[in-house]
């Protein structure tokens, strides 16, 4: 008797499959179509259209064999990952990671080892299959330490965003609104170090971007609506005007030009809101920054 895969039940949960039902030469070459091309759905959907396996198991089959095949592209998509460190973040890699890279490299290709097995048997255990799936989201965890909230691409590209909000009435920076922005800041100052260590004579360059923005707080009670949002409009400018210059003064010293464009957007929505809403909002007092480093 052929009983239920456990990983199948678990795919669609409450599909009884009756695999009693499907004679042995069909489960047999159901098991050597995904060996052929590790699989090939079109040899799979063709062995599946054989009237002894009920439509029912058909569909739990080939759901099955496509996520067995997305844990497979994302082994991949962690090596390539892996790779692009080894080539342009290794000092960053060395310092954040708790582990080193061989050793990423290694559970990479032992999960992958896994996931061809798995292709090939229809009955492992779901419970194996979804420790594979942890253990690469750990490893997905441990390199995403390596590039979070930036990309490198060839020679020193590095894009960024924070965001520095503001309690109402002020436009001053403190210690409190800035951590966003000092992360962001600790990373391109390790980013710049790194690449200088391998290509120290290359120009660094900043492009910065801040736009400011405000809420509809009036100022006093019974304000004007024109006065309001002019008000509002410098306060967004003054909020901007502080961040950029708190960025030149971080940064400077490790750049050679820094290229700064600074706008105040008034009771404008930031991109980060969708729609208009209440105007005491603290989501609206807020700075957005773009920063791109880059070198030539």
């Amino acid at each position: 008797m052929y009983s239920c895969s456990p990983v199948i039940r678990k795919v669609i949960p409450g599909n009884a499959l009756q695999y009693e039902s499907i004679k042995p030469q069909v489960i047999k070459s159901l098991e050597q179509a995904i060996m052929v091309n590790s699989p090939s759905l079109p040899e799979v959907r063709a062995t599946l259209k054989s009237p002894q396996v009920p439509a029912e198991n058909s569909r739990n089959v080939l759901h099955y064999v496509q996520y067995i095949d997305s844990l497979a592209d994302v082994t991949e998509m962690l090596q390539d990952k892996l790779n692009d460190i080894r080539q342009t973040r290794i000092f960053t890699a060395q310092e954040v990671l708790p582990i080193s890279l061989d050793s990423l490299e290694k559970k990479i290709a032992t999960e992958y080892s896994k996931i061809q097995n798995y292709r090939k048997n229809f009955y492992t255990p779901w419970a194996d299959v979804k420790k594979t799936e942890y253990a690469l989201k750990f490893i997905k965890r441990n390199l995403d330490k390596v590039g979070k909230g930036y990309t490198v691409d060839k020679g020193l590209n590095i894009k960024l965003m924070a965001n520095v909000f503001f309690k109402s009435g002020e436009h001053y920076t403190n210690q409190n609104n800035l951590r966003d922005l000092d992360y962001t800041i600790k990373e391109i100052r390790k980013s710049i170090d790194n690449y200088r260590k391998e290509i120290p004579q290359e120009r660094i360059k900043l492009k910065v971007t801040v736009v400011g923005y405000a809420d509809k707080k009036p100022f006093y009670y019974g304000q004007p609506q024109k006065e309001r949002e002019i008000q509002n409009l410098k306060m967004s400018q003054l909020r901007a005007q502080a961040v950029a210059d708190y960025i030149r003064k971080q940064l400077e010293p490790l750049i050679d030009n820094i290229s700064q464009e600074v706008q105040g957007a008034g009771e404008a929505l930031p991109p980060t809101l969708t729609e208009d809403s209440p105007y005491p909002d603290p989501r609206r007092r807020v700075c957005v920054v773009d920063l791109f480093v880059y070198s030539e």
